[in-house]
This record gives structure tokens, C-alpha cells and sequence, in this order.
């Protein structure tokens, strides 16, 4: 039953008097008989043989018997690991034999130089190659030994490294070395090392030690009397102990065994008591913050290593958890911490301590590094009670030694952009945003909100904090072509809209065109957000449906498919400035809002009648390609910001003139064969188009 050639149990290496052919691949049953070399083998060349024939006994048996067969089978489960360990055992074999050739060759060179020779990486390297070269004709045994000499010399560099540290005989000493030693260490042996059980072994006795030490440190302390001498230099004896933790605190054995060390009753007294907060009135400086992360930093970077790696003890997070929020807070803002932690510690502020003082203190001080968790900064987003109370007033005042409004603005920013945490939450986030901002009543202030008339809700936390506005006008800048299809499917139902390429950014589909205009209008309260909203639409007109007209497209008889790109266009321009007319702005801060939207629009068609290849100009009203019309705009429009008074019927009529005068240019630059009289008909329909955006009832209502 057994495969040609191979009995269970067989001996790697052949009793019979070995090959001789020098350099010949390993034989396999049924070979013929080769011819006799001059020369004896070596030890490695036998232990070569050796090893070839164990894989192929193994490789014949697989062959023979299917996996399936092998695993029903005792008796066959038992040949497979007869043969697997003798392939092991001839591996280590042609390893010995390695290895003793390049002792004896480093031997010969000791006792031949007068100072003797060092055996070290060279020396494997040197004795190696030649090693591996007398196998040029037998690849198979070349890639053996090349990998097997790879072996060896990573085993010199562990155990060399491992016996200088053995020799400092103390774990923190050899810790140390072992760190200074990293860099000058090959990958391989930097990970061999990393999971040496000795070292491991080294890194759990000094963690226990260095957790006794804080942990017997921070009780001296607390039992010491302020003021007193004593106190002082407990003080310093604890600030030691913790600094102790620095160098290895980004080791996982090392943070669990400290954390074990210290204790969960030391170290919840530790976090709880080393600071005291005033829970009624919690309040904090930077320069006090410095001061206490030189404290809890070391202690706090442990615990997120530990937690990092799965091995936090579970006795020192429910520990953690029962501190105070303001304590709980500062602690983890100490060090970088994982989602899951932060995650935690929000939630345990959600379920009723956020809502007080000093759980308002905690959430301000968890806010500092919540930009490196976009995913959770997601989650908060789109939950409504975790949303309204990051956006409450209280969060943003009295400052507590954090720029709140700051560090909120820069999570928004990461947790918004496209690719940043997860894209259905993010999703999820965008849409409470947007449907956070709808403001059903914007009709009745039309000089916008006084301070006693705000809801006090989301909209106002946008108007009072414009880094808010900034951050979210930012990122939605990127979703304005999908708005403004959305506008235009809602609103142009008589024109074929195109949809938007499969990999266009795009936002919940069930959001409304309404609900968009009111979200513009939020972030339209703050000039920069604005400008950021603006710029990026004068863009898009720029490259819109002007910009991509074509001779087949005004040739044809079918306008639809123009009529459809020129919508979208408008569409855009009549999302922003509805946006606009909704702001909380009064009377001429909404007036220069919607002067630099109708800049937009011109200035946008106006680069869209640019030549390709021409040079870039700024501004409109200084280009040698401006229309007459844009000049004579340009020039209502900066007497309008000299604070000149413009009625809204001339700013409407200059404003049409503009563009109806690109839009011709564009026409007859791409289709001169048009008759006169077709061409004001194409251009008419264009512009009947722009008009239905209602800039003419926006204008009289809130210019």
C-alpha cells in the first residue's frame, strides 16, 4: 500500500554509499545509477541529499494520497507525520552542517593571523557566499543553503544581542540596551526579539516592579502633608517612578504587567485624587494641563498600549470608569487613546454626567484629540442626543483651558472628509447635519435673526461660532454638483438631467432641495464659509454646461440635452443664493453675500468663454477678454460694495446683460455658421433658462 519506492519510517540520509556526482540534483526513486566523482562529498553536501530525499518521500506520499484520504485514515495521518518530521529533522541537519563549515573556515582564519579573526556577521556573510557558489549548477540546493545562511546569520544577530543583554543582569538595564541596540538591527531580528520569550520574561518583571513603585510611591505622597518637606520630596519620588514608565510604556507586556502592578485601588485613588477638580466649577489653565500630563502621561500612554493590544485589565478600566468625569477626561487626554476608550468614555458622559458642569469639562477636554477618531466623531454626529450636546452653548463657554470651538472644528473637518472613518456613518452624519439646519421659518426675519430671537439651536451654535461654519462649508463644498443635480431634478423635471458619474461624491438621496438651501444658509452666516461655498461654484461654472457646448449639441434639433447641462448650472446658482437669502444676516451683510454670489456666476461664464490655453487672469474686470457688458457689471458691482445705493431692478438687468453677452460669445465661437437671427433664438432659450432661478423675485425681496 505504501507509494514506489518509500517505506514508513525511513531514515532521511541513505545507509547505502551516498552519490558522487558533484552538484547534481537530489535523486528520487528510480534514478539511475550515477557515475563516480574524484572528489568526497561534504558534510553539507550530504545533509543536502539528505534533505532533498525526505521532501521527496513527502512529496511522492502527497502525490499518492489525497488530503481527503489521509484525514480518514490513522495510519496514513501517522505515515504524513513520519515524513514531515523527517524533512524537519534533515533541515536542521543541513543547518548543523552548515554551520559547523563556517566555524571550522572562521577557525582556520583564527589560527592563521597573528591577532586572530572575530566571528561575527562578516564572517557568515564571507563563508556563506562561497558556500552557496559551489551550487551554481544545482538551484534547488543553492536556494536551500541561501535560505538556511539567512537563518544562521539571524540567529548570531538574536543570540550575540541576547548575551550582551543576559550579561547586564537587570531587565531594566537590558531593556535599555536592547533599545539602543534596535536601530542597528535587521527587521527580522527586531521581531525575533520582540517575542523571545526571555525578553518577554524581562519586560513582565520590570513592569510588576516599576507598578509596585508607582503604586507604593503615589501612597507616600497622598499621606504626606502639604507644605511640608516631606511632601515635596514624595513628590519628586513619585514624578520618578512614573518618569520610569516612559521608556517602555509602548510595550504591551510591559503595560499589562505594570497596570497589574500598580493595582485597580491605587490607580483609581491615583487618577481621582492626584489633582482634585471642583466638579461645580471645574476649570483648568494650559500651563496647569502641562503640568499634570507630566503626571498622568506616562500612566496614561500604559494604559493605551495595554488597551491597544487586548490586555488592559479589566479591574483597571471599571476602575478608570468609576473616577470622576473631569478626572476621567483629563487623564485620557494625557496620551493618545483608541477609539474603543474614547468611545467609552463619551458614552459614559451621554448616559447623564455630560450634562453637567463637569461633565461639559470632560467632553471639552476628550474633544482635543478627537480628530484622530473620525469614525467616532461619525457616530456622535448622526446620533441626535450626542449631536445636541456637542453643539449645545454650554460646550462653548467659559473656556476651560481649551479652545473648544477650535478643537470641535477640526474634528468636524476629519469626520466629514470623504474617505475618513466609515462611509455609511459618514453618510448618516452629513444627513442629521443638513436636516439639523432646515429653518422652517426664515420668511419672517428677513433681516435676519436678532440675538432674543434665535432658537438657541443648531443654527445659532453656527452663527455665534463661525469655525463650525468653516469646517462643514469646507468639506460640503465637495457635494456641490450633487446638490445641485438634486436641485435640478426636483425643480427641472421638463429637462433631462444627466446623472452624475458612478464615482461623484454624493449625499443621502432623500434629502430635499429645501433642506440643502437651508444647510447653504447656516454656513452662509460666516464670510468665509461663504467664500468657500462661492469660490468652489465659480469653478464648477467655469468647467459647467457653457464651458462644455459643443457644435452637435447647438446643430442639433433636439435642445434637451443642452437645455439639461445649462440646468444644472442654474440650478447650482439658484441653491446658493436661496442659501444666501435665508442666512441670519441683516440687511447689508446680505447684500454683499449676494453681490459676491452674482460675481460667481458672471465670472464663472466669463472663464468659460476663455480659449483653452489662456493665460489665467483674476479678476474679470481687468482681462483683455472681459465683455463690454462685464465690464459695465463689474463696475455696478464695486460701487455697490463702495456703498453706493443700487436698486435691485439695475443690479438684476446688469447682472442678465453679463451673462446673456458670454453666453452669446460662447455660441457664436462654436458655431459660426449660425445666422444672426438663430443665434439670438438659442441665446434667448439659454437665458430663459437662467431666469427661471428667480434671481429677479430674490433680488427685489432681499437686495
Amino acid at each position: 500500500m505504501y507509494p514506489d519506492g518509500i517505506r514508513p519510517n525511513r531514515l532521511a540520509i541513505p545507509q547505502s554509499e551516498p552519490e558522487t556526482v558533484p552538484n547534481r540534483a537530489p535523486s528520487v526513486p528510480g534514478d539511475a545509477t550515477a557515475p563516480v566523482q574524484a572528489s568526497s562529498p561534504t558534510a553539507v553536501d550530504l545533509a543536502g541529499r539528505g534533505y532533498h530525499q525526505a521532501q521527496d518521500n513527502l512529496d511522492v506520499f502527497n502525490r499518492t494520497f489525497s488530503g481527503q484520504e489521509v484525514r480518514n485514515d490513522p495510519v496514513l495521518l501517522e505515515m504524513r507525520a513520519g515524513y514531515e518530521q523527517s524533512v524537519k529533522q534533515a533541515r536542521a541537519g543541513l543547518k548543523q552542517a552548515i554551520e559547523t563549515e563556517i566555524k571550522a573556515g572562521y577557525q582556520r582564519e583564527f589560527e592563521a593571523r597573528p591577532t586572530g579573526a572575530v566571528y561575527d556577521e562578516s564572517t557568515i556573510d564571507s563563508h556563506g557566499k562561497a558556500m552557496a557558489a559551489r551550487y551554481g549548477d544545482d538551484p534547488q540546493m543553492k536556494q536551500d543553503v541561501e535560505a538556511i545562511l539567512a537563518e544562521v546569520r539571524l540567529d548570531f544577530e538574536v543570540n550575540s544581542t541576547l548575551d550582551t543583554a543576559r550579561a547586564m543582569g537587570d531587565p531594566r538595564k537590558a531593556l535599555d540596551y536592547l533599545r539602543s541596540e534596535a536601530s542597528k538591527l535587521s527587521p527580522e531580528a527586531q521581531k525575533s526579539l520582540a517575542g523571545n520569550d526571555e525578553v518577554l520574561g524581562w519586560k513582565r518583571e520590570l513592569g510588576k516592579l516599576d507598578g509596585e513603585a508607582v503604586a507604593r510611591a503615589w501612597r507616600e505622597f497622598e499621606a504626606a502633608e502639604p507644605g511640608t518637606s516631606d511632601y515635596d520630596l514624595k513628590r519628586r519620588v513619585l514624578q520618578g517612578a512614573l518618569d520610569d514608565l516612559r521608556a517602555n510604556a509602548a510595550d504591551p507586556a510591559y503595560a499589562e504587567a505594570t497596570l497589574k502592578g500598580v493595582g485597580a485601588a491605587d490607580f483609581k485613588s491615583f487618577v481621582d485624587g492626584f489633582y482634585r477638580i471642583d466638579s461645580a466649577n471645574p476649570n483648568i489653565t494650559p500651563g496647569n494641563f502641562d503640568f499634570l500630563k507630566g503626571y498622568f502621561g506616562p500612566l496614561a500612554q500604559v494604559v493605551a498600549t495595554a488597551d491597544r493590544a487586548g490586555v488592559l485589565p479589566a479591574d483597571t478600566k471599571k476602575a478608570l470608569f468609576e473616577c470622576g468625569p473631569a478626572e476621567l477626561a483629563l487623564f485620557l487626554r494625557s496620551a493618545p487613546q483608541t477609539e474603543g476608550m474614547m468611545r467609552d468614555a463619551m458614552q459614559m458622559l451621554l448616559n447623564g454626567p455630560g450634562y453637567t458642569p463637569a461633565g461639559n469639562f470632560a467632553i471639552q477636554q476628550l474633544m482635543v484629540g478627537m480628530d484622530q477618531h473620525p469614525r467616532l466623531m461619525q457616530e456622535l454626529l448622526a446620533d441626535q442626543k450626542s449631536r445636541d450636546l456637542l453643539f449645545g452653548s454650554s460646550m462653548f463657554a467659559p473656556n476651560r483651558g481649551t479652545d473648544y470651538e477650535q478643537d470641535f472644528a477640526r474634528a468636524l473637518n476629519v469626520a466629514l472628509t470623504p474617505g475618513q472613518g466609515d462611509a455609511a456613518t459618514q453618510q448618516k452624519a452629513w444627513t442629521a447635519l443638513i436636516k439639523s439646519s432646515d429653518d422652517r421659518d426664515w420668511r419672517s426675519y428677513p433681516n435676519g435673526r436678532k440675538d432674543d430671537e434665535k432658537d438657541r439651536g443648531f443654527r445659532s451654535t453656527i452663527d455665534s461660532h463661525p469655525l463650525l461654519a468653516r469646517a462643514m462649508a469646507e468639506q460640503f463644498k465637495l457635494y456641490l454638483p450633487w446638490a445641485a443635480n438634486q436641485q435640478a431634478r426636483e425643480y427641472g423635471d421638463k429637462y433631462p438631467i444627466q446623472p452624475l458619474p458612478g464615482d461623484a461624491l454624493k449625499l443621502d438621496a432623500a434629502l430635499s432641495a429645501d433642506q440643502l438651501k437651508s444647510f447653504i444658509a447656516a454656513m452662509s452666516s460666516d464670510p468665509q464659509a461663504l467664500d468657500s461655498l462661492l469660490n468652489e461654484t465659480k469653478r464648477l461654472f467655469q468647467q459647467g454646461g457653457l464651458a462644455n457646448l459643443t457644435p452637435e449639441m447647438l446643430n442639433s434639433r433636439n435642445r434637451l440635452p443642452l437645455q439639461g447641462q445649462l440646468q444644472a448650472d442654474f440650478a447650482l446658482f439658484s441653491l446658493v443664493l436661496a442659501g444666501i437669502a435665508r442666512a441670519d444676516l441683516d440687511e447689508l451683510g446680505r447684500r454683499d453675500a449676494m453681490a459676491d454670489a452674482l460675481k460667481t456666476v458672471v465670472v464663472g461664464y466669463g472663464l468659460a468663454i476663455v480659449p483653452p490655453g489662456a493665460a489665467p487672469f483674476v479678476d474679470i474686470a481687468i482681462s483683455p477678454l472681459t465683455t463690454p457688458a462685464s465690464k459695465r457689471w463689474a463696475d455696478l458691482i464695486q460701487s455697490v460694495t463702495n456703498g453706493e445705493q443700487v436698486d435691485a431692478k439695475t443690479i438684476f438687468e446688469s447682472t442678465t446683460a453679463a451673462i446673456r453677452e458670454s453666453v452669446d460669445l460662447k455660441v457664436q465661437s462654436i458655431a459660426p455658421e449660425l445666422s444672426a437671427d438663430e443665434r439670438k433664438g438659442m441665446v434667448n432659450d439659454m437665458m430663459g433658462q437662467y431666469e427661471s432661478t428667480s434671481l429677479r423675485e430674490v433680488l427685489e425681496k432681499y437686495w
